[in-house]
Formats: structure tokens, C-alpha cells, sequence
């Protein structure tokens, strides 16, 4: 199993093992579900979980100007439309971008509560 799994699998059920068991099985049982069955990857397991996806957030948080490296796990295809590389709104910058992100995110249908208990988690384990 890719380890990006496994670590989404901890951080999303909070060292549960249950619901960590629990989020699998979904996971494989819509895995299966596709004809041929597709790999589940750490997306799919943080989509089950109700979680905003890690791209995601990590993007959010670069929007709003903390540094963020993006880690190479394979998982950084972001669902949320880009604001920043948008053609329309390639010169936004501050607040103009910042609520541009934020429509997007709106648009998304993510939780904004999830959004910034995720955001705060993210900075706060950040190294400095």
C-alpha cells in the first residue's frame, strides 16, 4: 500500500483504527465498484472521510501566503479551480485573489469550518 494512503488513513481517522478499517473498506468497495478497478489513492480516502483534500488546503494556505512545499506524494492534482493560474485572473494579487480562492472553494462545495480547522492544523505542523 502507497504510504500516502496510510498517512491519510492516520490523519483522517485520528489514530482510530475503526474508522481508519471503516474508511478502507469504502475506499475498496468503490474501487471495486469501477470496471476495471481503479487504485485508491489518499484523495480517495479523505473524500470519504469528509476531509478538504491536503492539494487543496495546501493551496489555500499558499494563497493566503504561507510558504508551502509541495511534498511530491502523487496526490497534488487539486480539484478546486485555480484561481491564481487562471487566465482572467493571472494579475490578481492580495485580497483580489485571496476571495477569488474563496469563490472557488465556495463553488467546490467544501466546508468552510473543515477548511480552516485544516488550515490551522497545516500551519501549525509546518516547520519553520
Amino acid at each position: 500500500m502507497n504510504p500516502a494512503i496510510i498517512s491519510a488513513l492516520i490523519s483522517t481517522s485520528s489514530g482510530d483504527l475503526r474508522r481508519a478499517i471503516t474508511y478502507l473498506q469504502s475506499a475498496a468497495r468503490l474501487s471495486g465498484a469501477t470496471n476495471p478497478p481503479t487504485p485508491i489513492n489518499a484523495g480517495d480516502i479523505q473524500e470519504i472521510a469528509g476531509v478538504v483534500p491536503d492539494a487543496v488546503v495546501q493551496k489555500f494556505a499558499q494563497t493566503l501566503g504561507v510558504e508551502v512545499s509541495l511534498n511530491g506524494s502523487g496526490d497534488e492534482d487539486v480539484e478546486m479551480a485555480d484561481a491564481a493560474s487562471s487566465t482572467t485572473t493571472t494579475t490578481l494579487r492580495g485580497f483580489d485573489l485571496i476571495r477569488e480562492t474563496v469563490r472557488s472553494l465556495i463553488r467546490e462545495g467544501y466546508s468552510a469550518s473543515q477548511i480552516l480547522t485544516q488550515v490551522r492544523s497545516f500551519v501549525f505542523h509546518t516547520p519553520s
